[in-house]
């Protein structure tokens, strides 16, 4: 290896051991805890009747019926108070949410997201729609637009950075709103690698596991000669003339859906080491069209989640006009999972903070309703805490 692919190797290895930190306290925190996390979010109710005492339970129905009632006040009459619409929905969790939905349902006899859209427009209504829908409903729909349009980076950032659980609940309301499975959607509407890549993604198949060994192995295999990879198949070891080193397509596919994060990541690093490139710049050199951005999108995000959902922000910005419809889904669907660490990789990324950023982009109540979701997302888990402790 060269002097100079030696200093690159070298820096890249400083570069990654900055970083690491915090990818594995997030792997940690994001794999490690995902049930626990689910569970506290999405099941926040069957937990408090486990953990709360008869009086805590009433206490947490109080509050969703207080809640109803108030978003019932705010629609009602000549106008509408968006502000107390704003200030409630996005101050609370998912699990909350839900619960305030199935009350204002129940006690006023009413649809709350058909008066919500009703009483609201524009992306301002897309907001707050989303966050009253349940998540992986909300998803699935994003999803089957991702699909039919063919907008492959979109079902990417649907799939890859979930767990098996949340995929399959996903997978799940798809079924359930448009009768037919992600893998059967995929399956007709992509071809060769690239169907390969996001129905092996959609099947929900990660690891948990780190193996150093292995990442060893599979840099080795990612980039070799096609007769080195005859050999040793065949375990033949008659000279053969070394042909130009080509990406083994199949293999990274298997990674990228099979292997955890952390393992992932131990591959490129070791990737990079071995072969003095990023694979980033191999798929680049040797892919192009949907599979090259796919894959590519699929590294992003399997090599850091915070500074994929950045990335996938800054492009929402990028251009001519704003993808709202991005940059509501993933401050929507990040708010209860990683939101702040999201918002530290924009701005340390870009040298501007997500707030700055929304505010430059958007106006309005919808401004104001993205907005207080960044900047309450501390509040609705404080919020959260003191439910807890009233229950207990």
């Amino acid at each position: 290896m060269s002097q100079q692919i030696q200093q690159e190797s070298s820096q890249y290895v400083e570069d990654f051991e900055q970083d690491s930190q915090q990818s594995e306290r997030y792997v940690e925190q994001q794999t490690g805890k995902f049930e626990q996390q689910t569970g506290q979010f999405e099941q926040q109710t069957g937990q408090f009747e486990q953990q709360s005492s008869k009086s805590g339970s009433l206490k947490q129905a109080c509050a969703a019926a207080d809640d109803a009632a108030a978003l019932r006040k705010a629609m009602k009459g000549a106008g509408t108070n968006e502000k107390v619409i704003i200030d409630i929905i996005t101050h609370r969790t998912c699990a909350q949410r839900q619960e305030i939905l199935k009350c204002y349902n129940r006690e006023f006899n009413r649809d709350l997201i058909a008066d919500l859209k009703d009483e609201l427009g524009g992306h301002f209504e897309d907001v707050i729609v989303a966050l009253m829908t349940c998540q992986s409903e909300f998803l699935a729909n994003d999803l089957h637009k991702g699909i039919k349009n063919k907008k492959w980076c979109t079902v990417v950032e649907i799939l890859c950075p979930r767990n098996t659980m949340e995929i399959k609940k996903i997978a799940d309301s798809y079924v359930d709103l448009f009768e037919i499975t992600v893998t059967d959607h995929l399956a007709g509407e992509s071809q060769n690698e690239l169907q390969d890549l996001l129905v092996l993604m959609a099947r929900g198949l990660r690891g948990t596991s780190i193996d150093p060994d292995k990442a060893k192995q599979n840099a080795v295999h990612l980039y070799e000669s096609p007769t080195s990879r005859v050999q040793q198949e065949t375990k033949k070891s008659a000279p053969v003339k070394e042909a130009k080193k080509e990406l083994n397509v199949v293999l990274l596919i298997q990674i990228l859906t099979h292997d955890s994060y952390g393992q992932c990541q131990l591959t490129f690093k070791e990737f990079k080491n071995l072969h003095g490139q990023f694979i980033d710049d191999v798929v680049q050199n040797e892919l192009s069209g949907d599979l090259e951005k796919a894959l590519l999108c699929s590294i992003d995000c399997c090599r850091n989640i915070p500074n994929f959902f950045a990335n996938r922000l800054r492009k929402a910005f990028e251009g001519a006009g704003t993808d709202d419809i991005t940059l509501i889904r993933v401050i929507v669907s990040r708010f209860e999972h990683d939101l702040e660490e999201v918002a530290a990789a924009y701005e340390r990324s870009y040298g501007k903070t997500l707030s700055r950023a929304v505010e430059s982009e958007t106006s309005g109540d919808y401004k104001r309703a993205l907005l207080s979701l960044i900047e309450g997302f501390i509040e609705a888990r404080a919020y959260q805490a003191q439910a807890q402790n009233r229950a207990k």
